[in-house]
């Protein structure tokens, strides 16, 4: 990230210490992110140490939509997902992963319910990608993330219709041209920074993706980190940044430009090697 953000904390994933479900131990990490910091968590959903994690901290609601998932691997990922979620907000929030309430906004943006009753608005967004699972999590608003492993996308060209501006479909006629690996590397770059933004703006793609011009890494207009607002909305500006993961991913966050400082971790529940 450039600009704004002055400190960035990443450790690669060989280096990142354990963290047994707590908060990072360090003065930059510890507890609620104080003041504009944004903490990052990431972790893989298929490790081994996630095996016995079970959906016992589920509420009947996510419960019912992990046994509505005839895929039993989806359904494991999205048990551990949300267990996972629970426990870090739990730990955040000193209370009970099962004892978290949430409720979805006008456009499906889920929060954290105003019950829970913590002094700092705590805000989250979380997004997975097959095993790749990440969390933000800050007490600055508005907030958004997502993750992309890379996939074949034979039909870019045509969801690029509804959802592009027409500078994002021109770099992606330019990447087609060059090869159908180029094409997917920058629809799904593209793509996660619009979906990161548009959740962070809480209306998702209701707002308008067409309308909103993020471009990607190396692409038209497009910096690694840009502060943005959406033609609708030009009182609520944002900063978009595309991120670096342990994973060859493509992944985008965008939260308030008064985020200073970034914190990242691997989330594990035993000594890294």
């Amino acid at each position: 990230m450039r600009g704004i953000v002055r400190r960035i904390v990443w450790i690669s994933r060989q280096q990142w210490q354990a963290c047994a479900l707590a908060p990072p131990q360090d003065s930059d990490a510890e507890g609620l992110p104080q003041g504009h910091v944004l903490h990052l968590w990431c972790a893989d959903l298929d490790e081994a140490v996630w095996s016995d994690l079970g959906h016992g901290s589920l509420d009947e609601a996510e419960r019912s939509r992990a046994q509505g998932m005839a895929d039993a691997l989806a359904r494991e990922r999205y048990g551990r997902s949300r267990s996972l979620m629970r426990q870090v907000l739990a730990r955040y929030l000193g209370g009970r992963p099962d004892a978290l309430q949430f409720e979805l906004l006008v456009h499906g943006k889920p929060r954290l319910h105003s019950a829970v009753g913590n002094e700092a608005p705590l805000q989250f967004n979380l997004s997975h990608s097959r095993s790749a699972w990440l969390l933000a999590v800050t007490c600055v608003d508005p907030l958004g993330v997502d993750l992309e492993l890379p996939r074949d996308v034979p039909n870019a060209a045509r969801l690029a219709e509804r959802v592009f501006t027409p500078a994002e479909r021109l770099s992606l006629a330019e990447a087609e041209a060059v090869s159908p690996a180029r094409r997917n590397e920058v629809f799904l770059e593209c793509w996660t920074r619009k979906e990161a933004a548009l959740k962070a703006l809480g209306d998702g793609f209701s707002l308008g993706a067409a309308s909103l011009h993020v471009g990607f890494r190396g692409g038209i207009g497009a910096e690694d980190s840009v502060v943005l607002s959406h033609p609708r909305h030009p009182s609520r500006p944002f900063r978009l940044s595309s991120l670096e993961l342990p994973w060859t991913a493509h992944a985008a966050c965008a939260h308030a430009p008064e985020i200073t400082q970034v914190v990242c971790r691997w989330l594990t529940a035993a000594t890294a090697a």
